[in-house]
């Protein structure tokens, strides 16, 4: 299920800012820098690339190509002047097999219902031995109206992930948890909010910091960002993930 129109204008009006976009775009440009080194002329699919900021940033990269079924997502990608843009689905993607030598899979994954299916459709799409990055939600644990209101399926472990990762004839190379410092804090929150939710009325856990506070987050997680270069961390709230197409 897409986010309605108001959904998506919060999230278009938080990503240049709020801590966790802005936290979340650095850790993974930090993998994605070690993956291609440096400025690439490869050919990189945003898979579900919503209102563009990351897709925005990818471009230092290499050539970045941004693919959403959503319209209203769609049209604010291309309010940031970004144009190699198309609509389709991240189940039946519109592209020939081996177009692309670079996935990003960005907090998408938790939306399909057949993740593994979904993976083995992305595979078709990827040259052999290119490879695919992706976030996904940590922890089943810390399932709560935050997911629901977002149309989540699931949450993952760091095995799980693997799993459905390698059933779809990928390798993993690195597998990383993310999102570190925030972890005893979101936990206390979403246990929170579970004794407080409204079941008919879920929200999202999009709260507008304080500044001061939001800038300090921001700078943990650039921090987190420069760890993750060189190693991967044991906990945190989302999970990373590089993995090469095999044959």
């Amino acid at each position: 299920m897409p986010l309605n129109a108001q959904e998506y204008e919060i999230q278009y009006r938080l990503e240049d800012s709020y801590w966790w976009f802005v936290g979340r775009r650095r850790i993974i440009c930090a993998w994605l820098s070690q993956l291609v080194g440096g400025n690439s002329d490869q050919l990189l699919l945003d898979i579900g690339c919503g209102t563009g900021t990351t897709m925005w940033r990818l471009r230092q990269f290499c050539r970045v190509v941004g693919v959403d079924f959503s319209n209203l997502a769609l049209a604010r990608a291309q309010s940031r002047g970004l144009d190699r843009l198309v609509g389709g689905s991240a189940l039946s993607l519109p592209f020939a097999e081996g177009s692309f030598g670079l996935l990003t899979l960005l907090d998408v994954l938790e939306h399909l219902k057949d993740d593994a299916g979904a993976l083995r459709g992305m595979r078709r799409i990827l040259r052999p031995g290119g490879s695919l990055l992706l976030t996904v939600p940590a922890y089943p644990s810390l399932w709560s109206q935050h997911d629901v209101a977002l149309h989540h399926y699931r949450r993952y472990t760091g095995s799980r992930l693997r799993n459905v990762v390698e059933a779809a004839d990928f390798r993993v190379e690195r597998l990383s948890y993310a999102i570190c410092a925030p972890t005893p804090l979101t936990f206390a929150f979403r246990w929170a909010q579970g004794r407080l939710a409204t079941p008919a009325a879920p929200k999202t856990a999009l709260i507008q910091l304080p500044r001061p506070l939001n800038q300090f987050l921001i700078s943990l997680l650039t921090l987190e960002a420069f760890a993750l270069r060189a190693t991967a961390l044991p906990f945190g709230v989302s999970l990373l993930c590089h993995a090469v197409r095999i044959d």
